[in-house]
């Protein structure tokens, strides 16, 4: 997009940025500016303090002052100076740019650069000439006209004649007025009648911006100055007109350049605000309803960071693509966030019963849009959204209208993530509670509010292996808080980390007890830990004291580990991981598959078990995408020599098609719904045989 615009201008379009420390850098440069400085566009941005170091010290210190008063005032910026070229000849340029505060910190300037050494020349000749042909000089890339006190016209230089498209035989002995717009020309005589009369300078002496008047009738933007010049002919006026076209086409192109992503060339955050704006305003007569959707990429973050940007610019345009194929013409879509996407959604229908449900239906569809994994650079990922969505209500302001339909993303990331939630009122006092909620959750440790909970792993012959310790809040005043509300809350606050060690020692105490039990001696527990928690100081120590005090055999613990947690930094997670490891202590790799990992982790990482997520197990029967994978996750670990266990298995049907595939571990409500310790105890470690019941 940039080099299609530069190509429009003799000059080169750049990007300029400099921080609140005096620090700049040029982001962009077109190739235009080889042939002014004679470097290239790639050494001028690698090396930008090429151009102040080249700059002529008495041009330096105003270059800097007028780069500053820009900043501090986000005014246009326009300066003169001479920069050494190449060759070692001075060149004067021009630079013309408008000033963007990106943050607190940075500034961007977007704008061109231009050559002016000959309009330059010509200002050094003009001092050695007289007054008039000093005028005509200094301004020789511009159209003069020279009239006398009565408006014929004396003199009409090249350039007027190609701007306006009158020979100069056709424009001598004119009135001005035949360049004139007629609302313009009407007015010029009493103009000029007032000042020679009263010296009321309507006109002259005076810049202006008006429309000039080609032969063929087109109106052109110019920028007007009229001088009045006496000699020994007496008075005339000379007037000097400079084209705006180009100027008007710069601004128009820098504001496309403001108002739209430089990706996917949509509408970008301020562009949308504009357009939500523009709805609310128009909402009062209009008979349509409006709903305000918006899309948040989960976890891109880890995506950016397992691939390349260039690959998460692929997967974003692919996106766009896709969301554009999904919409309509009357939808708006915008991309106002790195991971976020928004849309103006009208409804025929002013009736809610009627609206919501077209709106969670189009929610559904581009959910299924993302089905299908994107493939870029032969790569693939399986990408997932959060979705909110907000009506808008009477007397709502556009602000607000955003942040209700932030609040429904921020519900769907707590709901798991890949849904959507719609913005109630009931929604808000959620929130409320929920915020409540990370208060009380500080206490909920120190006052024995937390549960230990276990769901047990069976083999194919539906006999015990194990159990998954699984957390319940009981909280005093809303009961059982499940962990789908709770575990979010206790990630985003921190908490997880305290969670996670009292997790630890519960740990350690029950495989202690099941230690001197004959029949529980062998049962694994598994243990979820979290990616705050790993990254904890005290991570490591806890877990080898709570081994050290406790006594249990390290076999019989498990990690289990999401594949975001190995993205993050899998150099320093591979380190912790083996000096456990070391220690007797096992690792299993949950939700395997529903993320962005490299197949390169499970080589190199010291993984015991794959676990197949529910996601999968879900949809096993009737979905055979889900089934290829779950048949593949299978595979690769027995070919790596790993353990798999399938989660979420609640029906036989599901059981059967596993064991086929070479599964060996299950767990999940066909077998058993998670329970607290002393009922999972009583019903599965007093007898002799401990199988799954049929009445699970």
């Amino acid at each position: 997009m940039l080099e299609s615009y530069a190509r429009l201008t003799p000059g080169a379009f750049y990007l300029f940025q400099a921080d609140s420390l005096g620090r700049y850098s040029l982001p962009a440069i077109s190739d235009q500016v080889e042939a002014i400085l004679g470097y290239s566009a790639s050494e001028l941005s690698a090396k930008p303090e090429l151009v102040f170091d080249r700059m002529h010290p008495d041009d330096r210190k105003r270059v800097q002052t007028d780069i500053q008063h820009s900043r501090c005032n986000l005014s246009m910026f326009h300066c003169e100076y001479r920069v050494k070229h190449r060759l070692g000849h001075w060149v004067w340029l021009a630079a013309h740019s408008e000033p963007e505060q990106l943050d607190q910190e940075y500034t961007l300037w977007r704008g061109f650069l231009y050559d002016i050494s000959i309009q330059k020349q010509a200002e050094q000749q003009r001092l050695q000439s007289d007054k008039e042909a000093r005028e005509l000089l200094d301004h020789m890339m511009d159209a003069v006209i020279s009239t006398d006190q009565s408006g014929k016209i004396l003199s009409f230089n090249r350039s007027a004649q190609l701007l306006l498209g009158y020979s100069e035989c056709e424009a001598i002995g004119q009135n001005i007025a035949l360049i004139m717009p007629t609302s313009h020309a009407k007015r010029h005589d009493s103009y000029l009648e007032q000042y020679q009369q009263h010296q009321i300078p309507k006109v002259v002496g005076n810049k202006r911006q008006l429309e000039a008047k080609h032969k063929d009738g087109q109106l052109i933007p110019i920028e007007l100055r009229v001088s009045e010049i006496s000699d020994q002919d007496g008075k005339r006026f000379l007037g000097v007109l400079r084209d705006l076209s180009a100027q008007q086409q710069q601004s128009k192109m820098l504001q496309q350049l403001q108002q739209r992503d430089p990706l996917t060339q949509l509408p970008n955050r301020q562009a949308f605000l504009n357009a939500l704006a523009d709805t609310v305003r128009s909402s009062h007569q209009s008979p349509m309803s409006y709903g305000l959707v918006l899309l948040d990429i989960d976890a891109f973050k880890q995506l950016n960071d397992a691939t390349s940007h260039v690959f998460c610019d692929q997967v974003l345009l692919e996106l766009t693509k896709r969301l554009k194929q999904q919409l309509g013409s009357m939808q708006q879509l915008a991309r106002v966030g790195g991971d976020e996407f928004a849309i103006i959604w009208p409804l025929l229908s002013t009736h809610d019963t009627q609206v919501l449900p077209a709106l969670c239906e189009q929610a559904e569809q581009i959910l299924n849009l993302l089905a299908n994994p994107i493939r870029c650079q032969r790569q693939g990922c399986r990408l997932t959204v959060s979705i909110g969505i907000c009506l808008l209500s009477p007397g709502m302001r556009p602000d607000q209208w955003l942040h209700y339909a932030e609040s429904a993303v921020q519900h769907a990331k707590l709901r798991g993530k890949n849904n959507y939630q719609v913005f109630t009122p009931e929604l808000a006092k959620k929130q409320r509670t929920e915020a409540r909620l990370a208060l009380d959750l500080r206490d909920a440790v120190e006052q024995q509010q937390l549960e230990l909970f276990l769901q047990g792993q069976f083999d194919q012959a539906g006999q015990l292996t194990g159990a998954e310790a699984l957390l319940r809040w009981h909280h005093p005043e809303h009961g059982l808080v499940p962990p789908d509300t709770f575990i979010p809350l206790a990630e985003e606050s921190g908490l997880i980390v305290p969670i996670g060690r009292w997790l630890i020692e519960q740990a350690g105490q029950l495989l202690a007890s099941w230690h001197s039990n004959p029949l529980s001696q062998s049962l694994q527990l598994a243990i979820n830990i979290s990616s705050r928690q790993f990254s904890d100081p005290s991570f490591v120590s806890d877990l080898l004291n709570c081994l050290q005090r406790y006594r249990f055999n390290p076999h019989l613990l498990h990690l289990e580990l999401t594949e975001s947690l190995l993205i993050d930094n899998a150099s320093e997670v591979a380190d912790i991981m083996m000096r456990l490891n070391s220690q007797g202590l096992t690792f299993s790799l949950d939700d395997f598959g529903t993320g962005y990992s490299s197949l390169a982790y499970l080589k190199r990482l010291p993984l015991q078990t794959l676990k197949i997520d529910r996601s999968f197990v879900r949809d096993l029967l009737s979905n055979p995408n889900d089934a290829l994978i779950a048949r593949s996750i299978v595979s690769l670990a027995h070919n790596l020599g790993l353990s798999v266990i399938a989660e979420g298995v609640e029906e036989q049907a599901q059981l059967q098609a596993l064991t086929q595939m070479g599964c060996g571990c299950f767990q999940g409500y066909y077998f058993q719904r998670p329970m607290p310790v002393p009922e999972f105890s009583a019903r599965y470690l007093q007898h002799k045989q401990y199988k799954a019941r049929s009445s699970a």
